[in-house]
Formats: structure tokens, C-alpha cells, sequence
């Protein structure tokens, strides 16, 4: 069975960079497009985690 932090880290690696490309669009700095792409990774982890479910992303 997938762990549900391996699903999240197949989910980064999937999208990370689509999401900080759409993020950067958006508030037009390196800098923090970076920090926001992780904040929503963080944001699904916890979501994950709080919730005890297991997704299939």
C-alpha cells in the first residue's frame, strides 16, 4: 500500500512547477511564488494528515 506522504510527494513532483509557473504569473516574484508553491503543498499535507484519509491524487 502507497503511504499518503508518498502520494503528496508524487503530487509535488507532478505539479509543483505548474503551480509556482501559475503562482509566479500572479504575484510577479521569484521569491515568493516559491514560498506560496510550498505553502499550498503544506496546506495539502496538513488537510492530508488532519483528516486521516489516504488519497489517490
Amino acid at each position: 500500500m502507497v503511504s499518503s506522504d508518498q502520494l503528496l510527494g508524487d503530487l509535488f513532483h507532478e505539479y509543483s512547477d505548474l503551480i509556482y509557473r501559475f503562482i509566479l504569473l500572479m504575484v510577479n516574484s521569484r521569491e515568493e511564488a516559491e514560498d506560496l508553491t510550498q505553502e499550498v503543498f503544506i496546506k495539502a499535507w496538513k488537510i492530508d494528515f488532519i483528516a486521516g484519509v489516504r488519497k489517490r491524487w
